[in-house]
């Protein structure tokens, strides 16, 4: 009687093993067409904002970041309002001849930039590859291409089967906000992929410190591009493991943007 139960035991065993095997085969092929079709989707994408981007400096958005990037780019933080012939200008308030996105400054005749450099700095890194005209549409495109695939990887790091990963990547390109932000020139977009990035980063550190200190660097990038991203912190904190390692290596990373930001904005000329 002892050997029929363990005969059964062993083909109990076989059997539970070749299931097994069975479920991790089909679970590779399942990500493997998931990966496919998100690559199919990141595609797509790419070929809509390479084909309905815009970079045209409408409206306030456009002008100040474009104007902020060739002052950047030029070295410069300011600019000088430039006489328009047949007018006195003193009669006259600064603001209304100056570009939609600028102020006027302390000195007479200073017109100082409204908006955050991160975006600007982007642009300006850009423009010498593809040219002024297209800066904005190969910022966006790159980010457009980072935040789809890192929405995939987080749903699959948060537990999430690959398949409800592809349909948050597609929930999210189908969103109509996205298809204006990833189209005109805006901050939104570059600001979601840093954010993405950052949260990536943080649940990685939990293997790395040096991931937490990217994670930090990754975080002062995203302030700078929009201000109101130091709302993430609070999510950054549940991500992060809280080892004294982790929080040092976070804050490290992060100071010195933190310190350049906040110098930007202290500059007797700037905003």
């Amino acid at each position: 009687m002892p050997g029929v139960v363990e005969l059964a035991r062993r083909r109990a065993t076989a059997l539970g093993g070749l299931t097994a095997r069975a479920g991790a085969k089909v679970g590779r092929i399942s990500e493997r067409s998931a990966i496919c079709a998100l690559a199919v989707i990141v595609m797509a994408c790419t070929v809509v904002v390479v084909r309905h981007g815009s970079g045209v400096s409408s409206g306030s958005d456009g002008s100040g970041y474009y104007n902020l990037a060739r002052l950047l780019a030029s070295g410069h933080s300011t600019w000088e309002l430039r006489p328009v012939a047949g007018v006195t200008m003193s009669t006259y308030n600064p603001s209304i001849f100056g570009p939609l996105g600028f102020s006027p400054g302390k000195r007479p005749g200073e017109l100082v930039p409204g908006y955050e450099p991160g975006l600007p700095l982007h642009l300006a890194l850009a423009a010498p590859f593809v040219g002024w005209d297209k800066a904005c549409v190969l910022v966006n495109v790159l980010a457009g291409i980072a935040t789809l695939l890192l929405i995939y990887h987080l749903a699959r790091r948060l537990g999430l089967p690959p398949w409800w990963g592809v349909a948050a990547v597609v929930l999210f390109a189908l969103l109509p906000v996205s298809l204006m932000f990833y189209t005109g020139l805006f901050s939104d977009a570059l600001a979601t992929a840093w954010c993405a990035a950052v949260m990536a980063l943080a649940i990685a550190s939990r293997r790395s410190g040096f991931l937490a200190a990217v994670a930090g660097f990754g975080f002062g990038i995203a302030v700078t591009v929009r201000p109101t991203d130091a709302l993430l912190v609070l999510a950054i904190a549940v991500a992060l493991d809280w080892r004294r390692r982790t929080l040092l290596g976070f804050v490290a990373g992060g100071l010195p943007v933190a310190i350049a930001f906040m110098g930007y904005n202290l500059l007797p000329t700037g905003i």
